[in-house]
């Protein structure tokens, strides 16, 4: 590998043919801008950035623009935790209870031997619920009192299965012992030590602070092929800070993945050492999941990365999405390369993967093109958190080719109300803005809902944050409408939330 690598850094050739693919990708898929680059222990060995911050505007992408990175903040607080468990304020393997006197969950056995470990590699037995992240989401403090109510899927320890509430608790028991809230913790643990002035919270930049600095996000437009809108920046509670919260540019990630292939060393200072770095890395749970039978290779999960193989060696990934946003990272150890890919546009991009893949491959001294055709195939693999369907899962009852749909079993004011459920809250049922139409009310977000059929309704959400966005009510004895049920995730059973009130 080594030898591959310095006889393509020697060659005149490579950066011009990544840059060649590259555009043809971001062409294809229309993305508005880009930055990508690659890092090896010695330094950066590439790092070009491609296309607009703003698809109205002129300014161009730079190495300092700021990307919301999505998921790809949980690299940054498995590190900040562990320099908690080499500091000794943590281990992987002591029951978060210690920590976390209030933690519990409805499988007593996993309440009650639940590790950090399970919970930064997603093997509690409890089921991801996109439902949670709607609108505003949680809070941190809320985070493990809703725990409690969500039911598990699978035993403990026995399944993959992508949980960020539960990887959240694991940032409030950190919080907790070191007695500093979550940003700040993150600020002195990592970012301050490795010098990453750009890279912070996005509840802590106004948006004042982000018109010039940042890229904005764009989507796919509701009409005209391939054209991209611009969407707001949503604004969250500080539950996401832990799972999806972050923003970064790409200076800043490439310093970060340089941190980690050198083993916790930053500027030839320990900052961590190799021994508690490498259980990051290292595999704890197999993932087994839809879409993954055909994979070239197995898949598994460390301590807030993804774990493979690549060519003969490993490879540690993950993947990032926010509205309007998607990211990548991989990292080769053994090779002593890492890729990092930011773009601004959400939906299903693929681009940001290619790019990645194609600086990795070039830098190893394969042929990347095969990568353009192999990933443009598939969906870009992203964590259940960030997927959104490409349309609405059912087109109006009013569309020209639908047959005729049996309508609601009651009048529109009789669904108006207030449903509640430990877990997750209260949704509210409102009169719509438009006459006879209702709207759903979850954690502060307002939308339409359509009738579809019988008492199933959609939530016409823009941009979509539900993997099934479908309600269905359902009546008591007497013919009351008594209970809401939502898919709270891909895959999962239905919730139901009971009304407690009448919404005027």
């Amino acid at each position: 590998m080594e030898e591959a690598f310095a006889r393509v850094m020697a060659g005149p050739n490579w950066q011009m043919r990544s840059a060649t693919l590259i555009k043809r990708a971001m062409r294809r898929w229309r993305v508005p801008g880009l930055a990508v680059g690659a890092v090896a222990e010695e330094g950066v060995v590439h790092a070009l950035c491609y296309g607009r911050r703003d698809a109205s505007v002129h300014d161009a992408v730079t190495p300092r623009t700021r990307f919301a990175i999505g998921s790809l903040t949980k690299p940054f607080t498995a590190t900040t935790i562990a320099r908690l468990v080499e500091a000794g304020l943590l281990s992987w393997d002591v029951p978060v209870w210690r920590y976390l006197p209030e933690f519990r969950l409805q499988d007593p056995i996993a309440g009650a031997e639940a590790t950090l470990r399970d919970l930064l590699s997603h093997r509690t037995g409890l089921p991801e619920h996109e439902l949670t992240w709607y609108g505003r989401g949680p809070t941190l403090r809320d985070i493990p009192e809703r725990l409690r109510a969500i039911a598990p899927t699978a035993p403990f320890r026995s399944r993959w299965q992508y949980q960020n509430m539960a990887f959240a608790v694991a940032a409030v028991a950190a919080s907790r012992v070191a007695g500093l809230p979550w940003p700040e913790l993150v600020m002195r643990e990592v970012l301050r030590p490795l010098g990453l002035q750009a890279t912070s919270f996005l509840r802590d930049l106004a948006p004042a602070a982000l018109d010039g600095m940042a890229a904005t996000p764009h989507l796919a437009a509701r009409c005209g092929r391939g054209a991209r809108r611009r969407v707001p920046w949503r604004s969250m509670e500080d539950g996401l800070d832990p799972v999806g919260g972050m923003v970064s540019c790409l200076d800043d990630m490439l310093v970060f993945l340089r941190f980690h292939l050198s083993g916790g060393v930053h500027e030839g200072r320990r900052v961590l050492s190799g021994a508690v770095l490498g259980d990051l890395h290292r595999a704890q749970i197999l993932v087994e999941a839809p879409g993954l039978a055909e994979a070239s290779a197995p898949l598994a999960h460390g301590l807030g990365f993804f774990v493979s193989s690549h060519l003969g060696g490993k490879i540690v990934t993950h993947t990032g999405s926010f509205d309007g946003f998607h990211a990548v990272l991989s990292l080769l150890p053994h090779a002593g390369i890492g890729c990092v890919a930011l773009s601004n546009l959400g939906d299903e991009n693929p681009v940001p993967h290619i790019a990645a893949a194609v600086l990795r491959d070039l830098l190893l001294g394969e042929s990347p093109e095969r990568w353009f055709d192999e990933i443009a195939s598939t969906a870009a693999p992203r964590s259940p958190l960030e997927r959104a369907p490409a349309g609405n899962p059912a087109a109006p009852p009013d569309a020209p080719c639908q047959p005729r749909r049996p309508p609601p079993s009651h009048p529109m004011k009789e669904y108006v109300g207030r449903y509640a459920h430990p877990g997750y809250g209260d949704i509210a049922i409102t009169r719509g803005r438009t006459r006879g139409r209702l709207a759903f009310v979850l954690n502060g977000q307002e939308r339409p809902l359509r009738p579809l059929h019988h008492d199933v309704f959609l939530v016409a959400d823009d941009p979509p944050a539900l993997s099934d966005a479908r309600i269905m009510f359902a009546y008591d004895l007497d013919g009351r409408i008594d209970r809401l049920g939502v898919r709270p995730g891909a895959g999962a059973p239905l919730v139901w939330f009971t009304r407690v009130a009448t919404v005027g």
